[in-house]
C-alpha cells in the first residue's frame, strides 16, 4: 500500500470520529449541540401539557404518544416500523406469536436515520389481541425512539401508563412507592373466567374531558365544553380557531386561555381524525 493511500485511509476513518475533530470545530459543535438542547428542553417545557402529552406516575413524567409526536413534528422528523410487517404477515399465515418486539426507526427530511428504539409486548397482556399488541409495541418503540433521539430521559420515562395504569397520579397526588413490576395474580380455586379485554390507552375523547375539567375557570370551562359539542368537522375547527386566534390578537382573550384554546384544538383535531 502507498504511503499516500495509507494517509488517505487513516484521514477517513479519523473523519468518523468526532474526537478527531479540530479542536476549535469539536469546541464549536458542542456549544452549538448544548445551546440547540436546551432550547428544545424550554421548548417542551412550554408546550407539552400533562395529561395529554405526559402523565406523572408515582413522581416520575412518563411520555406518552402525543408528546413524542409533537416533538417529533416540530423537528421534522418522520418515522418507520421496518419490521412490523413480519408480525402482519406471520398473524395472516395463522402462526402462533406469543411476543411481540417492534423497532422504530426516526428520520430525518433527507431520510438519515438519526434514532431507533424498542417496543415489547406479549399477547397475554392484550387478552390475546394481535392488533392491539402490535399498536401497543409500535407506540412504545416509537416513544423510546423520541427520548434517545434528543436525550430526554433525564426528563421523562418510557410510557408507564401501559404498564401501570392505576397507577397514574391526579393533582399530583402520590403518597405510595412505585411498583418494581406488575402484580401477580392471586390463585384461584375456581376455574378462571373469560378473559375480558382492558383498554388502558385513554382516547382522544377521554383525554379532551380530562383536560377541559382540569381548567380551574369553570366559565371558561363550560364555554370549552359547548364549543366542542358545535365542532363537527375540521373545517368548523379550523374556523373557530381562526377566530380566537384574532381575539387574542386584539386583546379580547389573555395568552393563557389562547394556549388552552390551542391545546382544545389539538385534542378535537385527533377526534375528528
Amino acid at each position: 500500500m502507498s504511503s499516500e493511500l495509507a494517509i488517505a485511509e487513516t484521514n477517513v476513518v479519523a473523519l468518523h470520529s468526532p474526537m478527531d475533530l479540530p479542536n476549535e470545530a469539536f469546541k464549536s459543535g458542542l456549544q452549538q449541540r448544548e445551546t440547540n438542547r436546551q432550547s428544545l428542553l424550554q421548548w417542551v417545557a412550554n408546550n407539552l401539557v400533562e395529561g395529554v402529552d405526559y402523565g406523572i406516575i408515582k413522581n416520575k413524567k412518563s411520555l406518552w404518544k402525543p408528546g413524542a409526536e409533537k416533538i417529533c413534528g416540530m423537528l421534522g422528523i418522520q418515522r418507520e416500523y421496518p419490521n412490523m410487517e413480519r408480525y402482519q404477515d406471520a398473524a395472516s399465515e395463522g402462526k402462533s406469536l406469543e411476543n411481540i418486539i417492534i423497532k422504530c426507526v426516526l428520520m430525518n427530511a433527507q431520510g438519515i436515520h438519526v434514532s431507533e428504539g424498542l417496543g415489547g409486548r406479549t399477547l397475554r397482556q392484550d387478552g390475546g389481541d394481535l392488533n392491539k399488541c402490535i399498536k401497543m409495541a409500535a407506540k412504545s418503540s416509537f416513544i423510546d425512539a423520541t427520548l434517545n433521539l434528543v436525550g430526554l430521559s433525564e426528563i421523562f420515562t418510557l410510557d408507564l401508563e401501559d404498564m401501570f395504569p392505576d397507577e397514574i397520579q391526579k393533582n399530583g397526588d402520590d403518597k405510595s412507592q412505585a411498583p418494581s413490576k406488575p402484580p401477580e395474580k392471586k390463585a384461584e380455586s375456581k376455574p378462571a373466567s373469560k378473559k375480558v379485554k382492558i383498554e388502558v390507552d385513554p382516547t382522544p375523547e377521554d383525554k379532551l374531558k380530562a383536560y377541559i375539567g382540569s381548567i380551574n375557570d369553570e366559565e371558561f370551562a363550560e364555554q370549552a365544553r359547548k364549543m366542542t359539542q358545535e365542532i363537527t368537522d375540521l373545517d368548523s375547527l379550523k374556523k373557530l380557531w381562526l377566530q380566537f386566534r384574532d381575539a387574542r390578537d386584539q386583546g379580547n382573550i389573555t395568552e393563557s386561555e389562547f394556549k388552552q384554546i390551542d391545546t382544545i384544538k389539538d385534542l378535537m383535531k385527533e377526534i375528528l381524525k
